[in-house]
């Protein structure tokens, strides 16, 4: 029986991209062999599955969208009368195939709400408890902090002396008696507090005070974090603060004594990075170190809906369509790179083994993709998993 599954999946790659911004479905199909009149594409009478059948094997695939039932039934594609192991078809979609539901949400969870985080300060508690997710040390015990707060964005300093002249509690005045400017990023920086937990999309920003079972261990960049049962890197110690920057792909996170942490998978905690980095840089583009290599990265879709034959889950799923590169030693003069070529990208600091996770999540994505559509020019295409309203689960 598996057998048979692997011939025919081998046999027939089915690939569904929902194109939002243009209201259509980019069907591909990637074959064992050159297509023949035989071959045939149906759309099932109730719009929710695609088959192709080509050389006695058949595929389905579910749609990112269930179409109207009110098309034709069992609609057949034209295959292209040359033959060919590759093919595509596109179908337009109509208004009402793409109305949102009860809750606000398009097909497969998604919503006009953007980039969904977990753990925003909203949902914590003075009852929240953090731990390794590794091994279920405890790292913040419950009523350590009894205040959460978010964090600004990235930059904020800075882009305050956009919006200020001055400091809006102090006198109106462009320079005070020393000629100096009044402003807010030369010197600012967040103060933190006992008992008060800061937090962004990817991180809790805690003092260390109030922290348990974290160790720091030295680097030649950062000083990491790591937690002292399993020593998993956890966070890396914040310069500008002193506080602890605890990495939430990393941690389980519950709000009631007797209830089960909450973790969520590393692929989407990525993907939220790079969404975050997006919004926050304004750039696309992005230059990941991966231990001695470097990676250009490039969003190239930041939300698409995807179904693959492929996929462990029948199900559509939400994704980032990533265009990836590994640069050549010639090319990695980042801060010359930078300056001199284009605004347009930036570099992206993560933890070793994020990076080194990412660039494998990338290349193993790839399978999901029929081998036509693995390539763009001279990248390589990937899919990062990023989160639904769905996957937001309670503490």
């Amino acid at each position: 029986m598996d057998g048979d599954y692997q011939d025919q999946a081998t046999m027939i790659h089915l690939y569904v991209e929902h194109l939002i911004n243009i209201r259509t479905l980019s069907l591909q199909a990637s074959l064992a062999t050159v297509s023949n009149k035989e071959t045939k594409a149906t759309l099932s009478a109730d719009g929710s599955l695609l088959t192709l059948t080509h050389e006695g094997q058949t595929a389905s695939i579910t749609l990112p969208v269930n179409l109207s039932p009110n098309r034709q039934s069992n609609v057949i594609f034209t295959i292209p009368a040359i033959p060919s192991r590759d093919l595509s078809f596109r179908i337009q979609l109509e208004e009402k195939e793409l109305k949102p539901d009860s809750k606000g949400f398009l097909p497969n969870g998604q919503s006009d709400d953007g980039n969904v985080i977990p753990w925003t300060a909203d949902t914590l508690t003075a009852d929240t408890a953090i731990r390794c997710r590794m091994c279920d040390m405890p790292l913040l015990e419950r009523g350590k902090v009894q205040t959460w707060k978010d964090l600004p964005s990235e930059g904020w300093a800075e882009m305050m002396e956009f919006w200020h002249c001055h400091k809006p509690h102090e006198p109106h005045a462009h320079e005070n008696g020393e000629g100096e400017k009044k402003g807010y990023a030369a010197g600012s920086q967040l103060a933190l507090e006992a008992g008060v937990g800061m937090v962004d999309p990817l991180d809790f920003l805690l003092l260390p005070v109030d922290c348990a079972n974290v160790e720091v261990r030295a680097s030649q960049i950062d000083s990491l974090l790591e937690c002292t049962q399993c020593n998993s890197t956890i966070g890396h110690v914040e310069s500008t603060t002193g506080g602890y920057r605890l990495r939430k792909l990393n941690l389980s996170v519950s709000s009631r004594e007797h209830k089960s942490s909450v973790s969520y998978d590393k692929q989407k905690w990525l993907a939220c990075l790079l969404l975050c980095a997006m919004d926050t840089k304004g750039v696309r583009k992005f230059i990941v170190h991966v231990g001695d290599k470097t990676m250009k990265l490039w969003l190239f879709t930041p939300d698409l809906t995807i179904s693959s034959s492929a996929s462990e889950s029948p199900e559509p799923t939400r994704v980032v369509k990533v265009l990836w590169q590994e640069l050549d030693p010639s090319e990695q003069d980042i801060p010359e790179r930078l300056t001199a070529a284009s605004l347009a990208e930036d570099e992206l600091r993560v933890l070793d083994e994020e990076a080194q996770t990412l660039h494998k999540l990338l290349d193993d994505s790839a399978q999901l993709l029929p081998e036509g559509a693995r390539k763009f020019q001279d990248w390589n295409v990937g899919l990062l998993q990023r989160f639904t309203a769905a996957d937001i689960k309670p503490l």
